[in-house]
């Protein structure tokens, strides 16, 4: 990963939680580079995010691909944080690739039912 390219936006400060309506996943932004830490229901199984390159920025949401640390596997997701509102945020991450080039591949990234902005 190159973390010289992957500087967290203002609105994304580091330290902040957040969790989804049924709780069962919480994310936590870490350092100035964008990496997040993510449990889905156990805490003890923890998905740690690494932004590998940033593929989009704009004024509210950044889009990266993530090298994806998991036990002792690792692997690519394409993922794009949104800010919503001040304390609520759009997430959605890809499905997974054994390569970075492909993470943000529109067959692993995007549903095909769904129009993009």
């Amino acid at each position: 990963p190159s973390p010289a390219k992957c500087k967290v936006p203002a609105w994304l400060p580091s330290g902040s939680m957040f969790q989804n309506i049924p709780g069962n996943i919480s994310l936590v932004v870490e350092a100035a580079n964008l990496s997040l830490k993510m449990t889905r229901g156990d805490p003890h199984y923890v998905e740690t995010l690494l932004c590998s390159v940033l593929t989009g920025q704009t004024q509210d949401s950044v889009q990266a691909v993530f090298q994806v640390h998991s036990g002792c596997d690792y692997f690519y997701q394409c993922g794009q944080v949104r800010k919503m509102a001040e304390d609520v945020l759009a997430i959605r991450i890809g499905r997974q690739a054994r390569h970075q080039q492909e993470a943000c591949h529109q067959d692993l990234f995007f549903d095909r039912g769904i129009e993009q902005e």
